[in-house]
């Protein structure tokens, strides 16, 4: 009896010490700006990255832009596949004046964040984990794009 209950010990602590190993279960979607990636394509030195992480039923975005042949006019959360261009409406679009930092000292870098909800910009999950939103970051010389990066794991 008594070697039944330090066994049962031990294999409590290690369960415990085990569970505080597990990994972060956040799920992170990155996404690689570049011109390569705008439906048309375009030609630009331009580059960038985004994160983004869900929680709950928000999607926190977070995103870092370089080279820009001007100041960045507006980044846009859009529904749709590799190599198409979403027929909709934006689903999720940033204030340039409080969630896009143009950098001051060199024009074209840059940062931008925003925390989008599903319930207000009608954000699915299921599209989220499987690759069907991408970001575009517009400038005045690119009104469409000047990058564009697919939110997906990497």
């Amino acid at each position: 009896m008594r070697s039944r209950t330090l066994a049962l010990g031990v294999l409590g602590l290690l369960m415990a010490s085990c569970s505080q190993l597990a990994p972060n279960t956040t799920p992170i979607f990155l996404a690689k700006l570049s011109g390569e990636n705008v439906v048309p394509k375009i030609t630009s030195e331009a580059w960038g990255y985004a994160n983004g992480t869900l929680s709950g039923n928000d999607l926190t975005l977070n995103g870092k832009f370089f080279r820009l042949s001007g100041k960045v006019t507006g980044v846009k959360l859009m529904q749709g596949k590799v190599g198409q261009n979403s027929a909709m409406l934006a689903v999720c679009t940033f204030d340039p004046a409080k969630e896009i930092q143009n950098d001051a000292s060199k024009v074209g870098n840059g940062t931008f964040g925003k925390t989008c909800t599903f319930k207000d910009h009608k954000i699915n999950e299921d599209v989220v984990k499987t690759g069907g939103y991408y970001l575009v970051v517009t400038t005045e010389a690119h009104p469409d794009g000047e990058l564009r990066g697919q939110l997906g794991y990497e």
